[in-house]
């Protein structure tokens, strides 16, 4: 009788505590931002310019939301350990997607793993993300029942309406040493893992920064090499990266202090859809 008593108890501490998570998870101020949502459409720029690299942040209870994983469009990124995300706009292109909360399974706040009820709530966060012209109201003219307005699309200053020409899209980033530190004169490459083309950089500036302008043809398996200081680096021998249909990214890569092989994970290299080559 008494062990049956205890079990009693036992489950029903269990079930109060439940319950509390679940008022808790319902409770929660989960807050997804971005730094900015509505885009102008400017100019395509051979220095890379109309690529605007966007910051997000995602906390519960102004607590942090670690390796959370957002999906802007076809690309994915994970939370760092501030809560932090990262992605690039193309502002040459009309486009509107949404930025969103897609996996929470290894996600955590201030340490602790989410339950069940607030991994739900978090995946319910979404924001849409616009590139566009803002619209100026000329006029507007009432006949009736029918409204004529008036409007004309508008421009950022130094900007004209973009031409039509051949999609091409860039690649940026950093190249950095492992202690840090930006390494200049580097050259980016990419090649496809079918050897039907091939992209390099110049050589990096004094930031690391570098720029590669290439054609996508769908979903591509390719290389990713950095040539610095006499030596090719390159990501582990059966990883290859694939760069994601019709948009523009960033990679920022770390060299290792000893060895060729880049790490493939954050922080020495936040390029996103890595995959696994087929042996």
């Amino acid at each position: 009788m008494k062990k049956r008593l205890i079990i009693a108890m036992l489950a029903i501490t269990f079930l109060a505590v439940a319950c509390t998570r679940g008022r808790l998870a319902e409770k929660a101020d989960v807050s997804f931002r971005l730094g900015q949502t509505l885009f102008p459409v400017v100019e395509w720029k051979a220095d890379g310019s109309h690529l605007k690299t966007v910051k997000g942040v995602l906390s519960v209870d102004q607590q942090v939301v670690k390796n959370a994983v957002i999906r802007v469009g076809d690309v994915k990124t994970t939370t760092g350990p501030k809560g932090e995300f990262r992605f690039v706009v193309d502002q040459s292109k009309f486009s509107q997607k949404t930025a969103e909360v897609v996996n929470v399974d290894h996600a955590s706040v201030g340490g602790i793993k989410t339950s069940s009820d607030l991994k739900k709530k978090l995946l319910g966060e979404a924001q849409a993300i616009r590139v566009a012209y803002p619209v100026k109201i000329l006029k507007q003219t009432k006949s009736g029942s029918r409204i004529t307005i008036t409007a004309q699309a508008q421009t950022e200053n130094g900007h004209g309406f973009p031409t039509v020409k051949a999609g091409k899209y860039a690649i940026i980033g950093a190249i950095k040493d492992a202690s840090g530190k930006s390494v200049q004169g580097a050259v980016v490459s990419t090649t496809r893992e079918q050897g039907e083309g091939w992209a390099k950089s110049k050589p990096t500036d004094q930031n690391g920064s570098y720029l590669i302008q290439y054609l996508p043809e769908d979903d591509e398996e390719s290389t990713f090499r950095v040539s610095a200081g006499g030596k090719q680096y390159t990501l582990p021998n059966d990883k290859v990266f694939v760069f994601p249909d019709e948009t523009s990214l960033r990679i920022d890569a770390v060299l290792p202090e000893k060895g060729t092989y880049i790490q493939d994970r954050p922080p020495n290299f936040n390029g996103e859809k890595n995959s696994r080559r087929d042996e």
